[in-house]
């Protein structure tokens, strides 16, 4: 588990109660990052989107809480390949004619 990740959720989830909704036990693990894909229909797009995520988990009934990894710091912000392709041709040099 990534300690900025798990400081960060230790930040802000500031409420006292951190019952969980579901079993009302009062554990909870944070996990690694983990990676979820945009539906395709079953279909794998390779170099499609990734959303990175904190998984936050209830140690008695499983319940799990999703924490964006990029807002808490714990992965960094990178593009996807197109958004990366689209900015290596914006700083490609222009031919001149």
């Amino acid at each position: 588990m990534d300690e900025r990740a798990q400081q960060w959720i230790e930040e802000k989830w500031t409420n006292a109660d951190k019952r969980c909704p579901v079993c009302q036990h009062n554990g909870w693990t944070i996990g690694e990052a983990v990676e979820v894909r945009p539906y395709q229909g079953g279909n794998l797009i390779i170099g499609g989107g990734v959303v990175p995520l904190i998984p936050v988990v209830c140690t008695n009934c499983g319940n799990t809480l999703l924490f964006s990894a990029v807002v808490a710091n714990a992965v960094p912000d990178t593009p996807t390949p197109a958004e990366a392709d689209k900015d290596e041709a914006d700083d490609s040099p222009q031919s001149e004619t």
